[in-house]
């Protein structure tokens, strides 16, 4: 990724990149070595967005991933922090422990994988009944 931008004519502060924390790098440390080591491979100094893949509450270990990230931000590593796939009840955890609302929250959304419960209202959209 760093190699393809730095030979491309484009300047790095007209590409926007994104990465996302895996499930496996959830837990403060973790997460700052797992960006580190996602910096390394893409022979970038800086990210313009890191979210956090899934919540992955059964491991307990969210809230403590996000607050890597708010340091991270603070540090100016990256420039928004965001989540995905996160239920209202994980937002409004890392928010009240937070007090960092993410800047988004990416939800995977197809005709096979609809999740309800995450997406919009259903009157929200004009289906062309």
């Amino acid at each position: 990724m760093g190699r393809a931008v730095a030979e491309s004519e484009i300047s790095r502060d007209e590409i926007f990149i994104t990465t996302k924390l895996w499930n496996a790098d959830h837990g403060f440390d973790k997460t700052l070595h797992a960006f580190d080591e996602s910096l390394k491979r893409m022979g970038l100094q800086t990210l313009d967005m890191y979210l956090i893949h899934w919540s992955l509450p059964m491991k307990g270990a969210y809230v403590e991933s996000w607050k890597a990230l708010t340091r991270l931000r603070e540090e100016g590593r990256v420039g928004s922090i965001g989540v995905s796939n996160f239920h209202q009840e994980h937002l409004q955890r890392i928010v009240d422990e937070t007090g960092v609302t993410p800047s988004v929250n990416q939800i995977e959304m197809h005709p096979d994988f609809a999740q309800i419960r995450l997406g919009p209202s259903p009157d929200t959209f004009d289906m062309g009944a």
